[in-house]
Order: structure tokens, then sequence, then C-alpha cells
């Protein structure tokens, strides 16, 4: 999660060198020679070399030498040194946090809410260094007093907030040395409210949309949770139980196409599936697979989410921030100027729309209606971080709605949204793993994607490619002929999972009976534009009688997407062929359509599938194919 974007790989500002073991010896340390933080009715001293700034709502004493950034609104204000750079320095926050304090709430109780809202109801590690809780107001307009330190998966913070009324304000610095914590309390202790700052969000915002409570946002984020137990382990357990069939005795029809194939094959001079000819090896890709370890808890996402933002030019995505780990490990940033339309990748309830003092600044989080794809109900939650400002702060969104302006808040050195997706697996989830956003209508991923430098590109919508994850089917349509499309994962998976026809009995569906073999169906595909898109799958066969599949579009499949072949019987390649030599490709209409793939041969296994409108596009080393 600490972000980047392009061109530059500096976005996040953490020291996050010194292990965890050294954080707990140093919040010790803390708690040892923290001063008591008492209020007081006399201004504190100012210091020799501090000066005093003016906000709108508040004034505070800083270093002189130090500079001040403020927004058009003076609500948020960011001070810093010369010194400031991007994984270290001084950098100090003040904003005031997105949620209403009740008369009387403890601020601790309150804190550790507010951080489950953002953060998709994870306990926060917090550590209170110090926690005051006044009876009345205090001459400042302060009622209470938290200072803590939270270490999370963005690295460590730590903020002083200040309870104005039903507002808290955050002084936040993501440093934990010694001097920050003394520089950051004596800030806090300087600082005094104005007799006209406002004390609810009402009126921070000049508005009289309502602001719900934070009781009710953990309410809606833990609405919904569904326990299952997912796809790949039920097909693996299924796959055990399936009866052993004898061998197929393929009808003549089919046994004519096999051989009508070899025919070409010869003719042509095509080289044949697990042909190991070093041409044929360069021309599908063999020599550049990559493979490596991956997480087994990444979730794949439906072909119908845009990209959050609309562009007519390419716009570089980066993917090199050290942080963009754990829930964030598919995260991308987005290089944008600061006021940047950012659009909902998906309809649904904006969970949280506040500040995140752990780094991400102005965070908006939606979650999605349960959604029905891969034989279950799933849940999915999108982060938008960073922000300037929000263009609404709760209810729900359609997709495509301008929800905010971007901006360069929080850990970031330069404008740029940062936007990551989380799969909510069971109620009250806390490990809500990452989901690959590959399939963004308007992302073009290449293979660095997610782990490394520029790894994509945000283009026009009616760009290609589209790209669609087999495990994301709304339909299966199976047993027939008492056979399965089933799921399979392992470690070095590119998507959640792959999908096979399983048993390999030899058997074969061509001429293609579209109510006799086994089907999936995608009814969430969007097409940004009506045309012509040619068909790539990669694939894997099983051997030379495993290696292809048919494809149509609404139930039916027209001869221009049947009998597409080429896959490998040892690697995973991308292949755009059809039995006759011909490319593979259907028409489609503008919007939401319904893609099918049916087997024509059990044990062929299929990792993506993706549609360009562009004959010439090759997905060979520019889209990951079987691995990492």
């Amino acid at each position: 999660m600490k972000t980047r974007s392009t061109p530059p790989r500096i976005f996040d500002k953490m020291l996050w060198s010194i292990s965890m073991s050294c954080w707990l010896i140093l919040v010790g340390c803390l708690l040892l020679w923290l001063p008591v933080e008492a209020s007081s009715s006399t201004p504190s001293k100012q210091e020799e070399g501090w000066t005093t700034y003016q906000a709108s709502f508040y004034s505070f004493d800083y270093p002189g030498d130090w500079k001040v950034e403020a927004s058009e609104k003076g609500d948020y204000v960011v001070i810093h040194s010369s010194e400031h750079n991007t994984f270290g320095g001084e950098r100090i926050e003040f904003a005031f946090l997105g949620y209403e304090i009740a008369e009387g709430q403890d601020v601790l109780s309150w804190y550790d809410m507010y951080y489950r809202a953002a953060h998709g109801d994870l306990s926060p590690n917090v550590e209170a260094l110090s926690h005051q809780r006044l009876a009345q107001e205090d001459e400042k307009g302060v009622w209470q007093r938290l200072h803590v330190v939270v270490i999370n998966e963005l690295g460590a913070s730590q903020a002083i907030m200040l309870a104005h009324g039903h507002l808290v304000l955050s002084i936040g610095a993501y440093t934990l040395d010694a001097e920050m914590t003394e520089t950051l309390v004596k800030i806090a202790d300087s600082l005094r409210f104005a007799p006209d700052a406002p004390r609810t969000l009402t009126e921070l915002h000049a508005t009289d949309q309502p602001h719900p409570s934070l009781e009710s946002i953990l309410a809606e984020t833990r609405r919904g949770g569904i326990v299952y137990e997912d796809i790949v382990t039920r097909d693996a357990r299924a796959s055990e139980n399936l009866p052993v069939l004898p061998p197929a005795t393929p009808n003549p029809e089919f046994l004519e196409m096999e051989r009508a194939y070899q025919e070409l094959l010869d003719e042509q001079g095509l080289p044949e599936i697990g042909d190991s000819r070093a041409s044929h090896r360069k021309a599908v890709g063999l020599s550049r697979i990559v493979m490596g370890v991956v997480t087994s808890d990444r979730k794949a996402l439906p072909s119908n989410w845009w990209s959050p933002i609309s562009t007519t030019v390419s716009i570089n995505v980066d993917c090199s921030s050290p942080f963009h780990t754990g829930r964030a490990a598919k995260a991308i940033d987005i290089g944008l100027p600061e006021g940047t339309q950012v659009l909902a990748a998906q309809g649904g309830t904006i969970i949280f729309a506040g500040w995140d003092n752990s780094g991400y600044g102005n965070l908006m989080r939606i979650a999605t209606d349960n959604v029905n794809v891969a034989g279950e109900n799933r849940k999915y939650w999108h982060n938008y971080a960073h922000l300037k400002q929000f263009r609404k702060t709760s209810g729900s969104v359609t997709r495509g709605e301008w929800i905010a302006d971007s901006g360069n808040t929080g850990t970031s050195t330069n404008p740029h949204l940062h936007f990551h997706m989380t799969h909510d697996v069971n109620k009250n989830d806390t490990t809500q793993p990452p989901v690959d956003l590959s399939p963004l209508v308007g992302f073009r991923p290449n293979m660095s994607y997610p782990t490394t430098g520029t790894c994509g590109q945000i283009i026009a919508r009616t760009s290609d490619p589209l790209i669609i994850e087999p495990v994301m089917f709304t339909e299966r349509y199976h047993p027939r002929d008492n056979h399965y499309w089933f799921c399979y994962t392992t470690l070095n998976r590119t998507t959640e999972c792959y999908m096979e026809g399983v048993p390999n009995n030899g058997q074969g569906w061509d001429p293609l009976n579209t109510s006799q073999s086994p089907e999936l169906r995608y009814n969430n595909v969007f097409v940004p534009q009506a045309g012509t898109y040619y068909l790539w799958v990669c694939g894997r066969g099983g051997s030379s009688n495993d290696d292809s599949l048919h494809m149509g579009y609404g139930g039916t499949a027209p001869n221009s997407s049947q009998r597409m072949t080429g896959y490998h019987q040892n690697a995973w390649v991308w292949q755009s062929v059809r039995m006759d030599g011909g490319r593979p490709y259907l028409s489609l209409p503008l919007g939401q359509v319904a893609i099918n793939i049916w087997m024509r041969e059990d044990g062929m296994r299929i990792d993506r599938v993706l549609l360009t409108r562009e004959q010439n596009y090759n997905p060979t080393n520019n889209i990951r194919c079987g691995g990492y």
C-alpha cells in the first residue's frame, strides 16, 4: 500500500528500514520519557527559532525554517523541512478526520472504530503513548487528546489527535525517531482553535449532507458476509471422487476433423503440439515464460469493472512501491495532475470517506453488493487513496460515477492515485486477499504487473485488450457426458486458478452441440466498443489430443470461433489459431455481453482469455500467461 506513480519510483514517505522488534523497543522508550500532555490555561512559550502559523480554523507554532503548504480551504495543512524526502525526513500533516465523535465518547475507543472503518475491520496495531480525557472543554476547545503509534502494512506512523467539538483533528507524522516525536508534541501543545472554528462535519464542509456514524459504517462493513469453501478446494475434492471412465470412442465426424487438422499441419508445415523446434518455441514465447512463487490468496476479478480514470491518452502505471504488499499486493499507482476526476470502478456503497493518518491521506473505500461468480457469492472492496477531495462521502455509487478528485495527500510526494482492491471471504473477515486488476476495462497490464516498475498503462476504454479470468464464470454447465470444467491452482498461477476439462479419457465434442459439451458462461464481460474481436487463449494441452476448445457469444458458436487449437502440451502459451489455420474472432455489440467457452477435447486447460480489436496484436511477452 504506500504508493507510487510514474515516472519516478518515489511517492511513499516512510522510514521502514528498522525491524519490528526495534519499533517495539522504541515505543517502550518513548513511553518512559514522553512528557504528560496536560492542558494549560496559559499559552506555551514559543521557542527560539519557532514561528506561528495561522490556519483557517486554528493556529500553531512550528520550526521557522520549515515550509508550510495548505489546501484551498485550509482544512488540510502540511509542514516539512528541507530534509523531507520519500523515505524519511521531517513532515507533519494536519487534517480533520472524516467521522464525528460523540460528546463524552472516549477518543481511544473511537479511534479503534475509525481505523477499522478505514482498513476493512482489521484489528489495529495501535500503541497509545498518551491518552487524556477531559471532563469539559479547556480554553483551547479540546475535549480529549490521544497520542498513538500505528504499525500496519503501510509501515509505522504516529499521530496526536485532538477532539474539538464533534470533530477530531489529526496531527500526524510518518517517522518514529525521538526528535520527530518531541517536535510533534511541541506543535500539538501550541495548537489553539479559533473561536469560530467548526465543531461538526456539517459546519466544516458547509453542507447539509448527512454524515453517517461510525457505528453504521462498521455495520455496513460487516453486512452480507459470506461463509463458503472456496472453489479450488471444492473442485479438488470433487475431482477425487469422479468415476473412472473407459476410453472414449469418438464419433466418425470428430475423427474426420482430427484427420483434416493433421493433414493441414503436414501441408502447411505448422508446428505440432509439443514441437520442440527453437523457431517455434521463440514464436510462441516459450523462452520467455516467467515462473516464480506467488501467494495463493489472490482473487480474480470479473470483466465488467472500469479503470478509475477516463482518458483518451495513455497514462503510465507504476508498481514499484515496496509497500504494495499484503492486501495491496496488486495495487497500481497512476501519475495524475491534482484535481483529476476519479471514477468508481464499479457500483457499490461508500464504506469510508475520510482522512487516514497511517499513510493513505484522503481515502475512499467502496464495497460492492454480493457478486455471484465462480459458483459462489463474493464481495469486493475498492480503495482510492491520496485524494485531494471527495465528491461524495456516503451512500451508493454507480460504475463510472465521479466520486473524488486525485491529489497528493498522505505519504505521497508527487500527485497520483493509488488504487487497489480486496476480496471479502467471510463475515468479519480480517484477511481480505488482494484482487488482480488485470481485467479492468481501460487498464492494459504488462509483464511487470504487479511487481516492478512501469507495469502497464491506463488507456481509453475503447482500446484493447479485454481480459477474462476463466474462473470468473457466472454459470457452469456440467456434468455433460460425465465431464466437468474444474478449477485447479498451483503456487505459480497467473490467476486465481485455471480451468481444466476432466476427466481426460479422450472424449471430444465436434461438431459442437452446445447442449452437450461442458460449458463455461461469462455474463459479465463489458464490451466498450462494438466490432470484431480477435480471440487469444492462454492454454495448455495435455497432448495433441487435448488441445482445443470452442468459443461463442450469447449461447451460439459461429464457425469463426470454433475449433481453437495450437496449445503446447508442456507449457502455457498464448495462441490464436483455428484448426483450419484461420484466426478465431467474434462480432460483439457494445455493452455487457455473455461469452461462452465449450470443451472440444477433454484435458484442455485455460488460464486466461483475451479479446482485441487489433488484428495484429499479440499478447505473448506482453500479458502474463501461465505464471509469475
